[in-house]
């Protein structure tokens, strides 16, 4: 249970697993009952080989540090219930010291089994009521509690640097030991005081400026006043009140996590400037004197009566271990008033990621609940705080999801309806990116629109190609600008007029890249289909932006001159079925193989009369064909061979042959017919104009190019463009070699009639899925102001479907589960019996059985002959679960 409760203290922090591992952060763990270790002595014999490492107490601490991976101090104390303010003395100090940068301070109370409660309770100091009666006349001892708690600690000066929530800030600490008083459980008002002065004195604070006192408390008739004696001493008298509590009075007594229980509620007062009640008070100690240092008890939830928040802890160990501490709010600490948020009101509106991931299905399931409800609220800020704690401190279990989120303008979010998730097989996981690029044709009014609108990032790279384009001379540059034909409506874009469909598909390819790459989604591969090597050079480094998109821009320009009419004919068909139908239909130089995208898929071009014809015949034969919307343009066939000459002496000005500086981590695999392995060569080629014109003119290889880049699989597929148009080819290539998808996955960008933003965001969900580290503060561009941890999420749901990790021998378990409370004669039942021959142990005690003190023959106590029927008659009801039992008396 503590590792969970640290590892909640270590989200809650903002820290990840990743984060905080191989850190130097010390582990300081108060612990005062061991009774899963009683637990498992109960039966030797069935002693687990792991019961040291699993049961000890130095490995509560070792066990938190060997788990997360922490290289500071680690060690676990105990001085019974101020242990844990003993830890965070002795962690405060290590960190002042340079022993660690960081410290876990945790406690754990769990009560599990009877012989500690049994023990304590023979000591006379439990309530009979099990209650905290702190501070009350009625007051009779303390009622046992649970608590399972772990505050992290570090330096304020790295707190402020890595924007972390600041709950408080400890400005002191001190510990000190009674000695020798009158017994060793008797408290000492003089060693309290001393402790308390001497907290004060290293901090050097004045006790007139703390407002609140966080007493230990017990509810003890003794205890409670000697305490009080010991803070009237240093705290009084004084004019401004003074307001005590106790945190047992509302919870209990959780021993040796009670002084962080104490922490954490000051913590939260001191966040909250109000002052929390102390439960049960209705009549005073008669003992207890408060009016000497102007002393109340609070009662009621009260404002924090000053700017300046401060408050001290008490914390004392029944064996003379005393410990104070004192916090106080971060404002106050700086002498800075608290100021609200200023959320500006050019808010943008955008789509969010928000990453989920889970130890096991259970729990993703409810931590998806968990982050909807957080959405359901309605709040943009909370959303994006959301979206960035879940995307930059959430550590990355093995089961994942994602959400979308869209924040409005108006600060307003919600939720966004969930696709199906998508099934990530673990062969697919982090394999190295390959990018391929769609050729033209789809391309659609108004494509990209929401993305260039809420996207900073992907319309800088719009407008920078823009200005390229502008900066041509006045008989070349475009009358229009790539922006406003995106945005147009369908009823007014000129999108599809090939002097601009060329360029603007090249221009979102572009975008998209640098989009990707500001992710870390960079390529180790490209290959682009027809004008889609465009980009895929771009993406290689072959290119510079400018010279691609006046690559892509001189390519529409010039077929915009172009005479000759034609069409193109997508067709299900694999190339050889292509040829032989050209040869059938005579149709040989009319029309030809323009594009081998797969196998089983090529794209055929020409004369309109003669493709016309091979489009009927195939509808005729219910073979897949239809015509692609070119605006009347043949690419890669004989008619655009007329304008080659033109785009060629456009674009050579503007490329030098000499190849570039690029990265040979990422190869292009030429469509065009190039030797993709000679690299440098294909480099070189790229810098000529010539290579570009080839590209429109000649046939497109994109079958045998995609082949080359796939090889043997294990790499994922990106496809950047408007649309997925290459899906199907690449879904035919991977079965025609017979590639498993799982290690040959595909993704796509943009698709047609559906929000571009929301598609990209999808994406980088969808990469998460297959395990990829992403840049997150690039894919959520969050507001520096919702840069912010989210505080205010529920714990991790965890999962204890697959059972407790519980190990109990049988006499252990029917010690707990005893049915019959002991009898005074008969005992209570021996441990481990096998349920056929019964047997009681007991110690027969007169206290407990006084009338048998009547029995006596000669001056001597027997036990008479009716005591051993009493018995018998006892047993006979437990063993057959008679509901009424037999005293000694009937």
């Amino acid at each position: 249970k503590l590792l969970e409760v640290v590892f909640e203290c270590f989200e809650s922090a903002g820290l990840s697993m990743e984060q905080i591992s191989g850190t130097n952060t010390g582990v300081y763990v108060g612990n005062f009952t061991v009774d899963y270790l009683t637990m498992q002595a109960r039966d030797p014999d069935y002693m687990h080989r792991y019961n040291a490492t699993g049961s000890g107490t130095a490995i509560m601490s070792n066990r938190i540090s060997h788990a997360f991976n922490l290289n500071g101090p680690s060690f676990t104390i105990d001085t019974a219930c101020s242990s844990s303010i003993y830890c965070l003395h002795n962690a405060v100090n290590a960190i002042k010291n340079g022993e660690c940068d960081g410290a876990i301070v945790a406690a754990a109370n769990l009560i599990t089994a009877p012989e500690q409660h049994l023990g304590t309770m023979k000591g006379g100091v439990l309530s009979p009521t099990s209650t905290c009666h702190t501070f009350d006349a009625s007051a009779d001892g303390y009622g046992r509690a649970e608590a399972v708690n772990s505050v992290y600690l570090k330096s304020l000066s790295s707190a402020l640097r890595d924007g972390n929530k600041i709950w408080g800030i400890v400005r002191g600490t001190a510990i000190n030991s009674n000695g020798r008083t009158p017994g060793i459980t008797l408290p000492s008002a003089k060693l309290q005081e001393a402790v308390i002065r001497k907290a004060y004195a290293s901090a050097g604070l004045n006790f007139d400026e703390t407002d609140y006192i966080e007493c230990h408390g017990t509810g003890t008739a003794v205890g409670d006043p000697i305490e009080v004696d010991g803070l009237q001493s240093c705290f009084g008298p004084r004019e401004w009140p003074l307001k005590i509590g106790s945190v047992k009075a509302n919870l209990g007594h959780s021993e040796a996590a009670s002084g962080l229980t104490s922490l954490i509620k000051v913590a939260l007062a001191l966040d909250k400037g109000q002052i929390p009640p102390t439960y049960g008070v209705k009549k005073l100690n008669p003992k207890i004197h408060l009016e000497k240092a102007n002393m109340s008890i609070a009662m009621d939830v009260g404002e924090w009566p000053r700017d300046l928040r401060r408050a001290s802890i008490n914390s004392f160990g029944y064996g003379g271990a005393n410990a104070h501490a004192i916090v106080e709010s971060l404002d106050s600490f700086l002498n800075k008033p608290r100021e609200k948020v200023h959320v500006p009101s050019d808010r943008k509106a955008q789509v969010v990621v928000l990453p989920i991931s889970a130890a096991s299905k259970k729990s993703l399931e409810n931590r998806l609940k968990q982050t909807e409800e957080i959405v359901q609220r309605g709040d943009a800020d909370i959303t994006q705080s959301l979206a960035f704690t879940l995307t930059q401190k959430s550590p990355s279990m093995r089961n994942k999801r994602f959400l979308l989120a869209r924040t409005r303008a108006d600060g307003s979010s919600e939720m966004l309806e969930p696709e199906a998730p998508e099934t990530v097989d673990a062969k697919s996981a982090g394999l190295p990116f390959a990018f391929i690029f769609t050729g033209q044709g789809a391309q659609y009014p108004e494509m990209g629109k929401q993305l260039l609108q809420n996207n900073e990032s992907f319309r800088n790279t719009i407008r920078e190609l823009d200005n390229y384009l502008q900066s041509l001379s006045t008989k070349t540059a475009p009358t229009w600008t790539l922006e406003q034909t995106l945005l147009d409506s369908p009823l007014t874009s000129q999108i599809n007029h090939v002097t601009r469909s060329q360029p603007i598909c090249t221009a979102i390819q572009i975008g998209l890249v640098n989009l990707l790459q500001s992710w870390g989604v960079v390529p180790s591969a490209v290959v682009g289909h027809s004008s889609g090597e465009i980009a895929a050079a771009y993406a290689a480094g072959l290119l510079d932006a400018k010279e691609a998109i006046l690559a892509a821009y001189f390519r529409g320009y010039a077929v915009g001159m172009l005479k000759s009419r034609g069409i193109m004919v997508a067709a299900g068909i694999s190339p050889d079925h292509a040829e032989q139908l050209i040869d059938e239909q005579g149709l040989r130089g009319k029309v030809c193989v323009a594009c081998v995208n797969s196998p089983e898929s090529v794209t055929l071009s020409g004369s309109e009369e003669g493709a016309e014809i091979l489009l009927k015949e195939l509808q005729k034969n219910k073979l897949f064909a239809r015509k692609i919307e070119t605006g009347g343009r043949a690419y890669h066939s004989h008619l655009v061979k007329e304008i080659g000459p033109l785009y060629e002496s456009l674009l050579a000005p503007h490329l030098d042959e000499n190849p570039k500086l690029y990265s040979s981590d990422v190869t292009m695999f030429s469509s065009v017919g190039y030797e993709s392995s000679k690299y440098l060569h294909l480099a070189k080629q790229a810098r000529k104009a010539k290579y570009w014109r080839d590209n429109l003119e000649n046939s497109v290889q994109f079958s045998s190019a995609l082949q080359d880049l796939i090889g043997d699989g294990k790499i994922h597929l990106i496809e950047i463009g408007p649309h997925p148009a290459l899906k199907g080819p690449v879904q035919q290539v991977r079965t025609s070699i017979k590639v498993d998808k799982n290690i040959l996955p595909y993704s796509s960008t943009f698709v047609r009639g559906k929000d571009a933003e929301l598609c990209i965001m999808k994406l980088a969900g969808n990469l998460y899925l297959h395990g990829h580290e992403l840049q997150w503060q690039n894919v959520n561009n969050l507001p520096q102001q919702n840069q912010v941890i989210l505080h205010d999420v529920q714990p991790y749901p965890w999962d204890y479907s697959a059972g407790l990790l519980w190990a109990e021998s049988r006499p252990s378990v029917e010690l707990r589960n005893r049915q019959h409370v002991r009898h005074e004669l008969l005992g209570s039942p021996a441990t481990a019996g096998n349920g056929i021959d019964w047997s009681w142990r007991n110690i027969i005690r007169a206290t407990e059985a006084s009338w048998l003190l009547d029995h006596k023959v000669e001056s001597q106590i027997v036990f008479p002959a009716t005591g051993y029927l009493a018995m018998a008659m006892e047993a006979i009801a437990q063993v057959k679960g008679l509901k009424s039992a037999i005293s000694g008396n009937s």
